[in-house]
């Protein structure tokens, strides 16, 4: 690009490492320095903070129990002195409200930005109408609210992380284009000693070698299918001649993924090993996957590209398992992608893992932002 930019990133939540879109937020910030633009985040909704906010001259954070009268004025003030030519909403519905609706966000926003365009980038969407009439009544008011943002703040480009989203997007009037995920944990020097000493943790006899080692990072999907997963890959560790396998869930884990991960550990044996990690810092889940045989990533492969914990496995060039395939992709796609379906390949794919090309790092992801947003930065 021949001239700079001011842009100013609006999200939820901004908190390092507990906040997944904050994390995306502030690095695409970091980017967009690197390459000499001027760039800021707005966090309108924090967790984190009790209350008030937290200010720096390129971030504000205002806390969710904060009124939101005070919390737009702080919001106003802090626009007014970074004068951005672009506004950036990274939009999770539920990072403003504990339904995933934000009844009255179009409102606000519209009259914060006073005039200037707006980028919305679709992190996550409206749910699936799933059976029963809560579901479906949720799903369709969170559509409409989606629907109604993009049509109030009129957003001259508007970006999602997967293929999926931008179909269920069109079809809803909305166009979108794809912006690939990078994942948020940065790659460090491996620990030569780690793969070791998480197999004796749990076996003080078996050798690491003799153990294939799973990593489960962040929240297991619901739809998980537990006793073929277990059943299988057991099959197939006998067949390469392991001993042993070491499932590690890495991350947090709540609700239908706690119970579903119980019912793992429930069936430990002698050639079934289950750990669990919890939270770790970035370098240390670098250390983890680095150490591991293969990533899991539950999601449906059709969300894949919303994952960040499937980023992280990809750009740590981790062979990830993924769900039966739900739709048609050639086997060499999936292979070069380094997953492995749980389809009737599934235990040969474990014996002879592909090995992933390396995902798109943050730089190239932010300089795919700057390239298609060009004709909105002008100067204010």
């Amino acid at each position: 690009m021949s001239s700079t930019c001011r842009i100013l990133f609006v999200s939820a939540g901004a908190e390092p490492g507990r906040d997944g879109v904050g994390d995306y937020t502030r690095r695409m910030v970091e980017e967009l320095r690197g390459r000499g633009h001027t760039a800021a985040m707005l966090a309108l909704n924090d967790r984190s903070l009790g209350t008030g906010l937290l200010s720096s001259d390129n971030e504000l954070w205002l806390s969710r129990v904060t009124p939101w009268s005070a919390r737009m004025r702080e919001a106003r003030e802090f626009l007014e002195k970074f004068q951005p030519g672009v506004l950036s909403l990274q939009f999770v519905g539920y990072g403003f409200d504990p339904r995933g609706l934000p009844l009255g966000l179009a409102t606000k926003l519209r009259t914060l930005a006073a005039g200037r365009p707006w980028h919305v980038m679709c992190h996550e969407l409206w749910i699936e109408p799933e059976e029963g009439w809560t579901h479906r009544v949720l799903s369709r008011l969170q559509k409409a609210l989606l629907v109604d943002l993009c049509r109030t703040l009129g957003p001259k480009v508007v970006h999602t992380s997967n293929e999926n989203y931008a179909r269920r997007l069109a079809g809803a009037g909305i166009s979108a284009s794809v912006l690939p995920l990078f994942s948020n944990i940065e790659r460090v020097a491996p620990d030569p000693t780690l793969r070791k000493t998480l197999v004796r943790e749990f076996d003080s006899v078996l050798d690491d070698q003799e153990v294939w080692i799973f990593v489960f990072f962040g929240s297991i999907h619901p739809g998980w299918n537990v006793e073929e997963f277990l059943k299988r890959t057991s099959e197939a560790a006998r067949k390469a001649g392991k001993k042993a396998s070491l499932f590690l869930s890495i991350g947090k884990n709540p609700g239908r993924g706690a119970e579903i991960w119980k019912a793992m550990r429930d069936g430990k044996s002698e050639s079934l090993l289950f750990g669990e990690i919890g939270e770790l810092s970035a370098a240390d889940v670098s250390r983890h996957l680095q150490a591991a045989d293969f990533g899991v990533a539950t999601t449906p492969l059709g969300l894949l590209g919303k994952s960040g914990s499937a980023a992280a496995m990809a750009s740590h060039e981790l062979t990830t398992i993924v769900p039966r395939v739900d739709v048609f992709l050639a086997r060499e796609v999936l292979e070069k992608a380094g997953l492995i379906p749980m389809d009737e390949l599934f235990e040969q794919g474990l014996c002879n893992p592909p090995k992933p090309r390396v995902s798109h790092s943050a730089g190239e992801t932010a300089g795919l932002f700057l390239q298609q947003l060009q004709p909105l930065f002008k100067t204010p």
